[in-house]
């Protein structure tokens, strides 16, 4: 775990004995890819390694702002990982009681969000991008 100021981040490695990930109704994986909502079970099923952001509500200042810096870690995290040819997804639909339950998080954290990283299976054309004009305003919007 790495603690930095008002926010920890959680590295969580997936184990890989049988090479069937998340089988066993009572592994960790499983337990924390289930406690995740909607479509974003897989993606940690699947992933090589999944972060855990974490920011501390000890203090009205930190609760003020560790979400924002666990944000920015994360993004920042997300982009280092792009440029290496990992993939990532964002999960910020998760059951919040039980992923701090499955890992241990004490009480003066709260879970941020979950990066899935791990290496693409498709490597799909970039989207096309909005132009200029109808993203940025000048003096008024």
């Amino acid at each position: 775990m790495y603690c930095i100021g008002f926010w920890r981040l959680e590295g969580w490695r997936p184990p890989r004995a049988t090479g069937n990930l998340g089988t066993s109704l009572s592994s960790p994986i499983r337990r924390l890819s289930v406690s995740c909502l909607g479509e974003v079970e897989r993606f940690i099923k699947d992933s090589v390694l999944t972060i855990v952001g974490c920011g501390s509500v000890d203090t009205p200042y930190a609760r003020r702002w560790s979400t924002i810096d666990v944000t920015i870690a994360l993004q920042n995290m997300i982009i280092a990982a792009q440029a290496q040819g990992v993939g990532s997804c964002w999960i910020g639909d998760f059951k919040q009681r039980e992923v701090k339950k499955i890992l241990g998080i004490p009480k003066n954290l709260k879970v941020i969000a979950l990066i899935a990283l791990g290496y693409p299976a498709e490597h799909p054309e970039p989207k096309g991008k909005k132009d200029l004009e109808e993203i940025v305003h000048h003096n008024r919007f």
